[in-house]
């Protein structure tokens, strides 16, 4: 398996939280208080953060590579190894999400979920050629410049839920798949010279809208990433940018 460097889980609620700010405080707290326990350890946030109109929220241990995002639109947690040694761990992941999951909803207590993603970034060395070279060499049929710069490749396939069904897009009802392809100096929080990433976004749309177990949901969203996932290493393999 291809090394992720940042994964994220989000859940989007079909309606905004307005609730959320007057709600945060207990929310917090309680996380905070479960640091230390069997799945989060002692130090898995440190700091908390908002801006100014108090509509978003971010609990995070930069160094950990730990971040919790709360706003109106979006709950999603984390996981950034871009500046460590360390190995991604999906399983200790999910279960770390699963632990917060239950801590955010038993305040919240969201209903009518509308979308659970999950966006997995993996970053490769290009020591010998541009990568943006490797990149239009590799997916594209464009004829390779010379001298390219901030190549910037994405495209969406979506799924349906059902064998032998088209994806119902107008119901909001199908699987959506995101690939990005990119210079990382492109990166928006780690830009970096002689390499490239490419990014798999695995989103779940549900029609009629989720309003029980998120949790659930979100198992069965792993299975299909982790199959999705698969494909996209061999792609990558194929296309000489991965080994």
């Amino acid at each position: 398996m291809q090394k992720i460097q940042k994964l994220t889980i989000g859940i989007r609620p079909a309606t905004k939280i307005f609730r959320l700010p007057s709600l945060v405080g207990l929310i917090i707290d309680s996380i905070l208080d479960e640091r230390g326990s069997h799945t989060l350890e002692k130090e898995y946030f440190t700091n908390v953060h908002t801006n100014y109109e108090q509509s978003f929220f971010v609990m995070r241990n930069a160094e950990l590579g730990n971040y919790l995002n709360m706003g109106e639109n979006n709950i999603s947690l984390t996981k950034d190894v871009y500046e460590t040694d360390k190995i991604f761990n999906l399983k200790k992941f999910i279960q770390e999400f699963s632990v917060i999951w239950d801590i955010v909803n038993g305040y919240l207590k969201l209903h009518d979920i509308r979308r659970i993603g999950m966006v997995a970034e993996h970053r490769f060395l290009i020591e010998k050629t541009n990568p943006n070279k490797v990149l239009i060499e590799a997916i594209t049929s464009f004829e390779s410049p010379k001298f390219p710069a901030k190549f910037l490749f994405r495209y969406e396939e979506r799924r349906p839920t059902i064998e032998s069904i088209a994806p119902d897009i107008k119901k909001d009802d199908f699987i959506n798949i995101i690939y990005d392809y990119y210079d990382s100096e492109r990166d928006a929080d780690h830009p970096a010279p002689g390499a490239l990433n490419c990014n798999l976004d695995v989103q779940r749309y549900y029609s009629p809208l989720v309003s029980s177990n998120v949790l659930d949901e979100t198992k069965k969203l792993e299975k299909i990433f982790l199959n999705e996932k698969k494909v996209f290493d061999a792609f990558l393999i194929e296309r000489g940018i991965a080994s």
